[in-house]
């Protein structure tokens, strides 16, 4: 066992990931507070250490969604990224070069992956709607038109094959519990997806659960936007008086 020489051994590992090659490996790593970030890759033969990717913010203290990969080929980083706002894909070829934008837009990537061999970025993301994780793909070598593989509103939790050849995901939404289902990749566009399981009993259609609804308000104290999530009764009238459960 050979170990790496860290700079700060306190320091939180966010993700690490070995190259292509297995000589390079990048640490995604930061301070305790999260303020600081460093991306460093380490070439395991050379025993050096090059800082690719450093941010300082003036916040932090929660949790970041950071996470960092390789580019298809191993041409630099791919780095999901909160620095302009939102967080969203940021291609990097060179330590220490500007970040070039992958994603961009009102919404944000929740976590991606790369398939290295066709050249897709997979990523789930709330991009048609605040309150879903849908799964979408873009192509790093032709361009970054975003292609949305799955369709109907709700959560996502994605696993690919070796290959990104197949994906197979849980699915559920404010209505219905996770079901497992399989869709086929591949070149564009996308397969349809294959439920797998059916896990609920018979008696659950039987239930009436409350319908669901998205609010958009400001907060009263710096005008921020939040969103929120209402849960009414059935046969709910506006001018009724009902309890409410915060």
């Amino acid at each position: 066992v050979n170990w790496l020489e860290r700079r700060d051994p306190e320091d939180l590992v966010w993700h690490y990931e070995w190259a292509a090659h297995k000589r390079s490996l990048l640490v995604d790593s930061s301070d305790f507070l999260a303020r600081n970030r460093q991306i460093i890759v380490h070439d395991t033969e050379r025993e050096t250490a090059t800082v690719h990717y450093s941010f300082a913010r003036q916040g932090g203290g929660y949790r970041p969604y950071w996470s960092a990969s390789w580019a298809p080929d191993d041409q630099g980083l791919i780095i999901l990224s909160d620095h302009e706002g939102f967080y969203h894909l940021y291609h990097q070829r060179d330590p220490g070069e500007p970040l070039r934008p992958v994603s961009e837009g009102s919404w944000e990537v929740a976590s991606f992956e790369v398939d290295r061999r066709n050249g897709y970025i997979y990523f789930i993301a709330n991009r048609d709607h605040i309150a879903d994780r849908q799964i979408y793909r873009l192509s790093y070598r032709s361009g970054n038109e975003v292609e949305k593989i799955t369709g109907a509103p709700g959560t996502y939790a994605p696993t690919y094959s070796p290959t990104f050849d197949h994906v197979a995901f849980s699915f559920s939404d404010d209505s219905t519990p996770p079901e497992l289902y399989h869709q086929v990749l591949g070149a564009a566009p996308a397969g349809e997806s294959r439920r797998v399981t059916r896990s609920p009993r018979n008696f659950f259609g039987q239930f009436e659960w409350a319908d669901v609804d998205y609010i958009t308000f400001n907060s009263h104290v710096d005008d921020t936007s939040l969103h929120g999530r209402i849960y009414l009764p059935r046969d709910f009238e506006a001018n009724g008086r009902y309890p409410l459960i915060v």
